[in-house]
């Protein structure tokens, strides 16, 4: 049932305008739908993909990654966020019971390249390059 149907992510943010801004202007995501009573935002990114950012009072950040962008090539990604202003994060995700993941601004293995970086709120978000 829902395997056909498309899936998006939710975002919380207790600062609608600052995220709203760093969602469209760094990260390029434009806004396809604005809820009433400024109650969040339907965000669009690339081949029909989705998310909500919507503000809310309950305790941020999550402690892992909230969504990840799948791109062609995450140098490539990760360069052209670096010029816009967003800073990536360096894990040792080894240390933290990933095995076999190493550490670094960019983790790479056989599978996957990928590189994480935190929106205003401090939510874990990552650019990731699908390698198999």
């Amino acid at each position: 049932m829902l395997g056909d149907s498309k899936v998006h992510a939710i975002v919380p943010t207790h600062d609608l305008a600052t995220a709203r801004r760093f969602y469209e202007d760094k990260l390029g995501a434009k806004v396809a739908q604005e809820m009433r009573d400024g109650g969040g935002l339907v965000l669009a990114c690339g081949e029909g993909s989705e998310f909500l950012l919507y503000q809310t009072q309950v305790k941020i950040p999550a402690e892992h990654t909230t969504m990840f962008f799948r791109v062609a090539n995450v140098d490539d990604a990760v360069a052209d966020l670096e010029s816009r202003g967003v800073t990536f994060e360096v894990y040792d995700l080894e240390s933290m019971g990933f095995e076999g993941m190493g550490s670094g601004k960019i983790i790479r293995t056989d599978e996957i390249a990928t590189a994480f970086f935190k929106d205003p709120e401090g939510n874990i978000i990552s650019v990731t390059e699908m390698l198999s």
